[in-house]
């Protein structure tokens, strides 16, 4: 991401900031829980350059920051119900790919008490 980082920051006399860099930067972090990892979702959620009440305000944002309390809580129906809270289309395709996740990470763990 901090490829991309590069091009959705520039410098403000060169280029206008981009439109679109929220749902860019909301997409990773929901890419970042897809592949359960929480400290990079946490490390970069930090280094936005939002407050709280922006965040909140942010349906790009805000939207990856409930799926990971949820996650957290464990509470799972809200996890697959948020697919239809989705800010854009793309995001449905990361939720799906969550809930994936959320299965592998239930089958796994059933398996290991079995044995």
């Amino acid at each position: 991401m901090l490829g991309v980082a590069i091009y959705l920051t520039p410098s403000s006399s060169v280029l206008p900031p981009s439109k679109r860099e929220y749902q860019i930067r909301g997409l990773n972090l929901i890419r970042l829980l897809t592949q359960n990892r929480i400290a990079d979702f946490h490390t970069t959620l930090e280094s936005l350059p939002l407050s709280a009440d922006q965040i909140a305000e942010s349906p790009y944002i805000s939207h990856p920051v409930n799926l990971e309390r949820w996650l957290m809580e464990g509470s799972y129906s809200k996890v697959w119900n948020a697919r239809e809270e989705a800010p854009t289309e793309e995001y449905k395709i990361f939720v799906d790919s969550l809930v994936g996740t959320i299965r592998f990470a239930q089958i796994n763990t059933i398996y290991l008490l079995d044995r």
